[in-house]
């Protein structure tokens, strides 16, 4: 299986607020996320994964919404699955 993992953080400890404004729109594209949050560092790392093409660009387009400011993209990585 293909699909596209996207890593973002945000300024300190997870927060149910955050991940109730990141869950619906990865839940629009059908994708998944998890979040987990970095001591050393003070942020919150969140990989969401979204499986077509489309919908990666889609959702890009839609972490650029003020909304969503609090985020910051580090990469986007296409990731083959073979075990599916």
């Amino acid at each position: 299986m293909k699909c596209y993992k996207f890593t973002l953080r945000y300024e300190g400890k997870k927060t149910s607020s955050a991940d109730n404004k990141i869950g619906p729109i990865v839940r629009k594209y059908n994708g998944k996320f998890e979040s987990k949050y970095v001591f050393e560092d003070n942020e919150t790392i969140v990989t969401a994964t979204i499986e077509k093409k489309e919908d990666k660009v889609k959702f890009e387009n839609d972490l650029k919404a003020p909304d969503f400011s609090f985020l910051t993209l580090e990469k986007v990585v296409l990731v083959l699955d073979e075990d599916e």
